[in-house]
């Protein structure tokens, strides 16, 4: 599996120049905090478009009483946040397109 470092630096992004002060950043800071401050967004409610890409969205999944295999009695699991991804029309066109191509 890929990582999203990798994937910058082969994409030819290995730094990232301020256009304030000039200074150079490494990519990996760069990612970092570009996907603590969705998760940010997300922990406030908002949903957070990528233009092109698709839509991350946080939703509560109810608890509710489970039943393990290997226990004889049940448990209650609590609510919880996840997060959810929808793709864009633009990014499945893309990936679609991609494959015929093979």
């Amino acid at each position: 599996m890929a990582g999203l470092l990798g994937i910058a630096q082969d994409a030819g992004c290995k730094e990232v120049r301020c256009q304030h002060c000039g200074k150079y950043t490494e990519m990996g800071g760069v990612l970092r905090a570009l996907f603590r401050a969705i998760l940010e967004r997300l922990g406030q409610g908002e949903k957070v478009k990528v233009l092109g890409f698709g839509i991350f969205r946080r939703e509560l999944l109810k608890g509710r009483e489970v039943y393990p295999p290997h226990a004889s009695a049940s448990s209650f699991s609590k609510d919880r946040w996840v997060m959810r991804f929808r793709s864009s029309s633009v990014a499945k066109r893309f990936l679609n397109q991609h494959r015929e191509e093979k």
